[in-house]
C-alpha cells in the first residue's frame, strides 16, 4: 500500500513534468483522448479509473513477485 500511494504521486508529477507542445503527457492523454471521446464528465471518471488501475498493476506486479516494503 505504501509504494502504490508514493507512486501515485510520483508518476503523476513525473507525467505532468514531460511537456510535449507545452502541456503535460498527463494534460494530453486527458484533453486529446478521454474528454473528447467521452465527454467533460465520464472522459474525466475513466482516466481516474485508468490512472487507478495502472497504479493497481504496479502494485499487483510487486505483489506477484512477492516484494513487499514495510516503513
Amino acid at each position: 500500500a505504501l509504494s502504490s500511494y508514493a507512486a501515485s504521486g510520483l508518476v503523476i508529477n513525473i507525467l505532468g513534468l514531460i511537456k510535449i507542445n507545452g502541456k503535460g503527457i498527463s494534460s494530453l492523454a486527458y484533453s486529446g483522448f478521454y474528454q473528447p471521446t467521452f465527454g467533460n464528465n465520464l472522459g474525466s471518471f475513466l482516466f481516474a479509473i485508468s490512472y487507478c488501475f495502472l497504479i493497481w498493476l504496479f502494485a499487483y506486479v510487486l505483489y506477484k513477485k512477492k516484494i513487499f516494503i514495510k516503513a
